[in-house]
This record gives C-alpha cells, sequence and structure tokens, in this order.
C-alpha cells in the first residue's frame, strides 16, 4: 500500500488547527459562569503573579446583545481589563473594550486609577456569585503561589 506523504502531513496539520484560534500570548478559558453570555479569562501569564494583586482580562459575550447610550452599534462582546487583590476581594476595572457582531471595536475606554494610594486602588468589593467571583475563581487555579 502506498501512503501518499504530503496528503497525510496536511491532513494532521488540519486536525491538530484550534477551532477557536487565540492571539500570540493568549489563552483564554472559560469561568463556572452557568448564567448570562459566556465568560472567560485570559490566563497567560497568570502564573507570574506572586503577591496578593494580579491583572486579568475577562471576555464576556453579550447574550442578548447591548444597546448603550454613546455606541452607534449593540454590543456583542465586552472586553475588561481587571485588577484584583485576592486577599482583599477587591478589584478595580482599568480598560474596557465594545465589539460588534463581526468583532469590530465600536468603543474602548480606558480608566485612569492610581494604583499608588490604597483608598484609590480598588474601586469596588467583589460579591459572591458576581462575573468578579467567577473571574477571582477561575484565577486561582492559574496564579502562581504567594
Amino acid at each position: 500500500m502506498k501512503i501518499n506523504f504530503p496528503f497525510l502531513i496536511i491532513l494532521i496539520a488540519l486536525l491538530n488547527l484550534p477551532l477557536f484560534p487565540q492571539n500570540p500570548g493568549e489563552i483564554w478559558v472559560s469561568t463556572d459562569k452557568t448564567y448570562g453570555g459566556g465568560l472567560f479569562i485570559d490566563v497567560y501569564g497568570l502564573n507570574s503573579f506572586k503577591g496578593d494583586d494580579f491583572y486579568v482580562w475577562s471576555l464576556q459575550d453579550a447574550v442578548p446583545p447591548l444597546e448603550m447610550e454613546g455606541i452607534d452599534k449593540e454590543v456583542h462582546k465586552i472586553k475588561t481589563y481587571y485588577l484584583i487583590n485576592r486577599e482583599l476581594k477587591k478589584y478595580s476595572i482599568l480598560e474596557m473594550v465594545f465589539f460588534d457582531e463581526n468583532d469590530n471595536v465600536v468603543k474602548s475606554f480606558n480608566y485612569k486609577v492610581d494604583t499608588q494610594i490604597l483608598a484609590y486602588k480598588y474601586s469596588y468589593p467583589i460579591y459572591p456569585n458576581s462575573d468578579a467571583d467567577f473571574i477571582l475563581k477561575k484565577s486561582l487555579e492559574y496564579l502562581g503561589s504567594k
């Protein structure tokens, strides 16, 4: 039996392609949130954080799509950059990016948070079963030890 090696190599390469390609330096994993749209975090590099503070991106599917003041299109995905303290269970939002149905950026916000002043460093507490709680719990699986 004659084996066509170029065909075999192409077939193996195609079978190993990810279903949802990711940008280099991003590893998105699902949180345990079971209601509303999906909630994912980028775990790439989380193991390098050794203290109580860590930074993490989340990606949330907006189901149903959101209509927001100041944004002309419906928002289908929201990408958020958090500063979280795992000991205090508090967080701040540092950046938000809103996407349309074609993954085009329709609006972004960069929040200037003075992280040098402890009173301003964390804006919100983490409540049980909130999005931030799901993000914290999943992040703890990947964070480095203190």
